[in-house]
């Protein structure tokens, strides 16, 4: 039996639309036979049943047989929610009409947003004259399963269950869109007087020829006799087998539009209906349709959603732009219906990583070099080689002497040496007379001393009596040098200058050690060897603790974070480059190395891109170290790196010991 849109008939009667657990009826158009006994009245309730005895609303739905409900048809007994309703209407002519009611576009109780994906539509048809029940089931879907069948009764009963056929009670795919039940009645028979008895359905139709022709059983004979029953009037032809408009012809020029896609997408995008053509009483496959498909990157809507090329389909691949160094690597992504290649990094400024950073084909250009050393041991190499940062290291060192150069190549000039009466004397001698003169050149760009300065007797030559504290404005011009130029031999202790060193990456260095790889660190101790003996205060030490919160010790471990004025008995023997309550990051953290060449080497404790306590402050960036330049000199030169600093970035802050 083919399907009828009975909702979209001219005439057709709609009941109970957005109802729940609503009911009504109707005067059938003919009487019709169920189990045998003829009914003129159907009761239609909104949760799937035809009932001929006043209908129910019942929603909870059971098992059959059920006294619960009498005389019934359940053609999707569950707890439905009507949302366009009811619609019923008598199709065909008499006496082969058909009493139709269709459950249009239904949802599962209860309302809700999430009903907007569930579509039950289903009918029932009584046949005039065969008395045949179908139902048929045309769009079933939402809640999974239930949609076919998994929560509902399908069914027919006598009165209170004394017949019944169940066909499923919560049977999951029972009721799938385009399956269909018929029900046809017992055929009664009729017998002959030699007793021969054959099935014979009184008043059920037949064929006889001729056009029109209107057949039907007659058994009152002992068997059966297709009567002529008349004609019926040409009616409009309609897709039921049946030369409805009486041309001899069956289901001629029949067609209608069709669409398998989601309600609402048919005419949106490259989607759109079909034609099918009514063959033998049945409407043929929908050809020509066009369903919501796969989004390309084409400019078009294939899944007819009214948006085109949404989701970026295409895009999220890696490519390569065509462009050089860093700027290479891309991603595709659909623009304007084609799928192009989006670079995924920009140029930036060159930096030594052997990494084309600005993308213009060379790697690592224009960095420079990198000069180190004072007079006949500087030294200028390039800033980086094969992406690696370079290291400057000064010339070969001499044997220092009092004449006004740099001759151990250590930034210092005559350093260790004061004159008495034209006579070198070395450091530590005690001036024996007022006549004692320091040599006051401040660098090795002076040639030879430009001026003598007397200083006091009972003074000690001091380590660093060849160059002049920058605080002391001595610009080798000829003014002497403050008398400051020789200390008391008591005192003892360190001066304070300028350090002629640059800012070395110990963490970048070759054999660095990271001493807490791979984590974040707050108050934490780390004991570190010192690769050669270093003097402090007069004391040699060939260890020391490195402090995450900034400080660099000889005698113990403390990772102290509550920074005091000094002195401070707590932490003795202590170098303080930026004692704070510091956070050490996973990505930063501390790093000691060792450059240079014995007897010239340099030992660096680096604490790199460091925060504050207690979280990782994404504006703070500490990048500090201490470096002990040279082996057995006893000073320490400090270094502070990082834009985060005042003036030019870096403060520095160096000590050599009086001795």
């Amino acid at each position: 039996m083919p399907w009828v849109d009975v909702c979209s008939l001219a005439g057709s009667r709609t009941f109970l639309a957005n109802s729940d657990d609503g009911t009504t009826g109707e005067t059938l158009p003919f009487t019709f036979r169920f189990y045998g006994s003829p009914y003129n009245y159907v009761g239609i309730s909104s949760n799937g049943m035809f009932s001929f005895v006043l209908p129910t609303y019942a929603w909870v739905n059971s098992t059959l047989p059920t006294t619960a409900v009498e005389n019934t048809i359940f053609g999707f007994w569950d707890d439905i929610y009507q949302r366009n309703g009811i619609c019923t209407a008598t199709v065909g002519t008499a006496p082969l009409r058909r009493y139709i009611a269709e459950w249009e576009d239904n949802f599962f109780y209860p309302p809700g947003s999430s009903n907007a994906s569930e579509h039950v539509t289903f009918e029932i048809s009584l046949s005039e004259g065969s008395n045949a029940i179908d139902v048929l089931y045309n769009r079933m879907q939402g809640q999974g399963t239930r949609a076919t069948g998994g929560d509902a009764t399908i069914g027919i009963q006598r009165g209170t269950g004394s017949s019944f056929d169940l066909v499923g009670f919560n049977t999951a795919g029972i009721a799938s869109a385009g399956s269909s039940i018929r029900w046809l009645p017992g055929s009664s028979s009729v017998c002959n007087a030699t007793a021969d008895c054959v099935p014979c359905a009184n008043g059920a139709p037949c064929s006889l020829p001729g056009i029109c022709v209107i057949g039907v059983l007659d058994c009152s004979s002992g068997s059966p006799v297709c009567t002529n029953a008349g004609t019926r009037p040409p009616a409009a032809e309609t897709c039921n087998g049946v030369d409805d408009d009486c041309d001899g012809v069956i289901d001629n020029g029949l067609t209608q539009g069709c669409y398998a896609g989601p309600s609402g997408t048919s005419g949106v995008g490259v989607c759109s209906a079909g034609v099918q053509i009514c063959s033998a009483g049945a409407w043929g496959a929908c050809v020509g349709q066009v369903v919501p498909g796969m989004e390309t990157c084409d400019g078009v809507d294939e899944d007819c959603d009214g948006v085109i090329n949404n989701g970026n389909p295409g895009g999220g691949v890696a490519c390569s732009t065509g462009e050089q160094g860093r700027c290479s690597a891309g991603t595709t992504a659909c623009t304007a219906g084609a799928i192009v290649c989006n670079r995924d990094n920009g140029p930036i400024s060159e930096t030594c990583n052997g990494v084309d950073d600005d993308c213009d084909g060379t790697v690592d250009e224009g960095l420079g070099t990198t000069s180190c050393g004072i007079g006949p041991c500087m030294r200028t190499v390039p800033a980086c080689v094969g992406g690696v940062p370079q290291i400057c290291v000064p010339g070969g060192s001499g044997t220092e002497v009092c004449d006004g150069l740099d001759n151990d190549c250590d930034g210092l000039i005559d350093e260790g040496f004061c004159r008495i009466g034209g006579l070198c004397f070395t450091n530590g001698q005690v001036n024996p007379a007022s006549s004692c003169q320091v040599c006051t050149v401040p660098s090795s760009s002076v040639s030879g001393p430009t001026a003598w300065s007397n200083v006091a007797a009972g003074t000690v030559c001091r380590g660093a009596a060849g160059v002049c504290d920058v605080a002391e404005s001595c610009d080798g011009t000829g003014a002497a040098c403050p008398p400051d130029g020789f200390v008391p031999l008591a005192t003892g202790g360190y001066s304070r200058t300028t350090s002629p060193l640059g800012f070395i990456d110990a963490c970048g260095a070759s054999g660095a050690t990271v001493l807490w790889p791979g984590s974040s660190v707050d108050d934490a101790s780390q004991s570190v060897p010192i690769p050669f003996s270093f003097s402090f205060y007069g004391g040699l030490f060939s260890s020391g603790w490195v402090n995450s919160n900034g400080t660099f010790s000889f005698s113990s471990g403390s990772a102290a974070y509550g920074h005091t004025p000094l002195p401070n008995g707590a932490l003795p023997n202590t170098i303080f480059p930026h004692w704070d309550d510091l956070y050490l990051r996973a990505t930063g953290n501390a790093c000691v190395a060792t450059v240079g060449m014995a007897p010239n080497r340099q030992f660096v404790v680096q604490w790199r891109d460091a925060s504050f306590c207690c979280s990782d402050d994404p504006t703070a960036h500490l990048n500090f170290e201490v470096a002990f330049p040279r082996e057995q000199h006893g000073r320490c030169d400090l270094w502070v790196d990082g834009p985060e600093h005042s003036g030019d970035g870096r403060q520095r802050d160096d000590r050599d010991p009086e001795r």
